[in-house]
């Protein structure tokens, strides 16, 4: 990643960025960068290490970012066994709160076993309301899956390689709910004609 960054305060797109190790580019160099808007894939996150640090990176203050993206690896690198025991990762996502004009939101290897307060409690996932898309992808550690099934504008939730869930109950769509489970291990759910579709571990 460019160094920087930061001083590029017109900028407007930047599709993905890598966090850096030790002199690499840090997330609060995208602090300044109040036009970013369209598409942000952040990778990498396991170099963030508190609630602080992630707040600096300002995504509650870029409204004009559609599609969000939380990766904990780097592009195609798999993470290294024991190297997040001294890192809160719910305190990270918890940094990391989005502008209520977010559209879609995606997790990709996001590493502790529950998801920030904005995404699992009734009252803060108000800012997820202008939703369309939720991907959840190889959390392996989650135990449980935000409640975010009844939100108004959702159209499709998609959910894969989340090896350790539990159960996935009616309270996440909502109280007209309908969950059928196939023998391949798929679940289909429809809640105010959003599509559902997630791969559990058999």
């Amino acid at each position: 990643m460019p160094m920087m960054i930061e001083k590029l305060t017109s900028l407007q797109t930047i599709p993905f960025l890598v966090v850096g190790e030790d002199k690499g580019l840090k997330i609060e160099e995208l602090g300044s960068l109040s036009k970013l808007r369209g598409k942000l894939m952040i990778y990498y996150l396991r170099q963030v290490k508190s609630r602080e640090e992630a707040k600096k990176e300002n995504i509650l203050g870029k409204p004009n970012i559609c599609e969000l993206g939380f990766h904990w690896d780097r592009v195609g690198n798999p993470s290294t066994a024991g190297d997040t025991t001294s890192i809160n990762l719910k305190d990270v996502l918890e940094g990391l709160k989005p502008h209520g004009n977010l559209k879609i939101l995606k997790l990709q290897k996001i590493e502790g076993q529950n998801f920030a307060s904005w995404m699992m409690s009734g009252r803060d996932a108000q800012l997820l309301q202008n939703l369309v898309k939720i991907e959840l992808s190889e959390c392996t550690r989650c135990e449980q899956v935000p409640r975010l099934g009844h939100l108004p504008h959702l159209e499709g939730i998609r959910m894969f390689g989340l090896s350790n869930l539990k159960r996935i109950g009616p309270e996440f769509y909502g109280r007209h709910s309908v969950v059928n489970h196939d023998n391949d291990g798929i679940i289909f759910g429809s809640c105010s004609e959003a599509e559902t579709t997630a791969t559990v571990a058999k």
